[in-house]
């Protein structure tokens, strides 16, 4: 079965932020725009097999894929459909997830 990916609003402004946030620290959008890629890549391989990853302890109503050790990839599932909730830098605090 494959399953729908469905970014939600707030997974869209993290990933814009993230692109930023290395643009203007690193002065690079190569690096900006292949991490990008590579987190957007990820979320769309939960179209297959997305309960490969395991629930996040704490907030057990979200899945946790980490993409690179900075990053990870917070997603529900509901029937066929994937929802990227947000992409979050492993160096935050997971309380601040709503």
């Amino acid at each position: 079965m494959r399953y729908k990916i469905y970014w939600l609003h707030e997974a869209i402004e993290e990933l814009k932020q993230i692109r930023h946030h290395i643009e203007g620290n690193e002065s690079s959008p190569e690096a900006a725009i292949a991490l990008v890629t590579r987190i957007y890549k990820a979320a769309d391989s939960l179209a297959a097999m997305p309960e490969r990853f395991p629930k996040d302890v704490g907030r057990p109503k979200f899945r946790r894929m980490v993409v690179v050790s900075s990053y990870s990839i917070f997603y529900q599932i509901n029937g066929n459909i994937v929802y990227i909730a947000h992409i979050w830098n492993n160096a935050r605090d997971k309380n601040q997830l709503r």
